[in-house]
């Protein structure tokens, strides 16, 4: 993503439009900060709210700890056996709370 248009400006701080180099589209961000910093590392790390995809094109995953990974298939496997199991029906809200989908 680079910065396509600088949208308001007071000091250091700054609103722009950002534009993603990898599938063409923009968004609106309210959290740049205009420094060395937040220009060589923060920004190119951000990922775009449409692909997922970072400056390199590195798409965005979330990384599961081995034991939220047995939880969830246990979670899974509940569920899908139509068994009321009240400790998976919470581990898969917490994890669809958290962004994680499953095929």
């Amino acid at each position: 993503m680079h910065i396509a248009k600088v949208t308001y400006r007071n000091r250091n701080d700054f609103h722009f439009t950002a534009y993603c180099r990898h599938c063409g589209k923009t968004s609106e961000h309210g959290d740049g900060y205009a420094d060395a910093f937040y220009q060589q590392q923060v920004f190119p790390a951000r990922h775009c709210e449409h692909c997922g995809k970072n400056e390199a094109g590195v798409a965005l995953v979330k990384v599961l700890s081995d034991a939220t990974r047995d939880a969830l298939t246990y979670a899974r496997s509940a569920v899908n056996k139509d068994a009321l199991d009240w400790t998976a029906v919470g581990a898969l809200n917490v994890a669809c709370r958290h962004g994680f989908i499953f095929a």
